[in-house]
């Protein structure tokens, strides 16, 4: 029986992102990486339409059309791609946002956390994450309760720093903060990368996020 319902909950879930964001357009934040691409042919193959606006030549007004907005991972630091902040700041409470590493630490950080740089640099490493979501309606919430992720990042979120605002929607096993979860907003932030192929439930996440 909990299978069959298991089973009857990813089909749903897949049906919702497919009727809901068929062929409807995606604003990418791309933050000059390398992986930007990737992201795009993911979201392509689960029907969404991604449009790319460069961090760094942002506009406002290329914004507002848009229901969803992906902000990308990239290299340095949020302080390096203001656009995000300000995204934030003028269509929290108006868009579904999802930040990916980069994205999810300027997320953080908008709301109140400080990061801080790893003694271990976290480039192309798997690494196990805990499933702190199952109570919240997060894009975390279906995955299984211990799962794999690829990592490709120096700096994390401070546990310490974490405003009131923000769930904690997973951690990895040495307990890093690997996701997080507005309390009011649909805005979502992960640290891991849902379009590396270390991480094999990646299609589920975004999934998920296109269904919300």
């Amino acid at each position: 029986m909990a299978f069959a319902i298991e089973s009857l909950s990813i089909f749903v879930r897949k049906l919702l992102a497919f009727i809901v964001y068929s062929n409807k357009e995606i604003l990418l934040l791309d933050n000059r990486d390398s992986f930007t691409y990737n992201l795009v042919h993911l979201l392509k193959s689960l029907d969404a339409v991604p449009r790319i606006l460069d961090s760094l030549k942002y506009l406002d007004n290329e914004v507002v059309k848009f229901e969803k907005i992906l902000f990308s991972p990239g290299p340095g630091i949020p302080d390096h791609f203001p656009a995000m902040k300000s995204i934030l700041s003028n269509y929290q409470s108006k868009q579904s946002i999802l930040g990916i590493c980069l994205g999810h630490q300027a997320i953080a950080e908008f709301y109140g956390a400080k990061l801080f740089k790893q003694d271990v640099v976290q480039h192309g490493q798997v690494k196990q994450v805990i499933n702190k979501a199952t109570h919240l309606n997060s894009i975390i919430s279906t995955m299984p309760a211990v799962f794999d992720v690829g990592l490709y990042h120096s700096w994390a979120i401070d546990e310490k720093s974490l405003p009131d605002s923000l769930h904690v929607t997973c951690v990895s096993e040495d307990q890093i903060i690997m996701g997080i979860k507005h309390k009011t907003f649909n805005i979502e932030g992960i640290q891991f990368h849902p379009e590396s192929f270390l991480t094999k439930l990646g299609r589920e996440l975004l999934e998920n996020w296109l269904a919300t």
